[in-house]
């Protein structure tokens, strides 16, 4: 059985849109100081009173990517976007990012379908179609006491 035409081109197409997804430099686990410079501050906010101050601030990659950080104690704890690319994960999860590897590695599953990781150590849910992806990471260990883990719905 032949694959039709189109098939042959698209994992190398899919390759190359992963490979020039928009860097972002804050990360899960680090510190909230290079939030700026990952693309253009579109907004910065208090959510919710909580015994920890979280606060939010979002900014639009090169390629349009809304990524909004989610801050507590001076620590980026959650990360989520949406824009028409993925994001760089590897930059995103920084540190945390290995075990979003060996958990796909341990779970293989067809391409193109939504993620939905919930371990103790990292919480991924992420998905999407070409110009339309979405999604969320947070370190649960790192969730401030009295934060409302909805409020990081896209």
């Amino acid at each position: 059985m032949r694959c039709p035409r189109t098939w042959r081109w698209t994992a190398p197409m899919a390759g190359l849109l992963l490979a020039c997804a928009a860097p972002a430099h804050a990360a899960l686990g680090r510190p909230a100081d290079s939030i700026p410079a990952d693309g253009t501050p579109t907004t910065q906010r208090a959510l919710q009173a909580t015994s920890a101050g979280v606060s939010a601030q979002s900014v639009v990659t090169p390629d349009g990517v809304l990524v909004t950080e989610y801050v507590s104690q001076g620590t980026v704890f959650a990360v989520t976007w949406r824009g028409p690319v993925m994001p760089d994960l590897n930059s995103l999860l920084a540190d945390a990012f290995p075990s979003l590897r060996a958990w796909l590695a341990a779970h293989p599953a067809p391409p193109n379908r939504p993620i939905r990781m919930d371990t103790a150590q990292l919480v991924v849910h992420a998905g999407g179609h070409m110009r339309a992806f979405q999604g969320v990471a947070y370190l649960p260990a790192q969730v401030p006491p009295g934060f409302d883990i909805t409020q990081l719905a896209n």
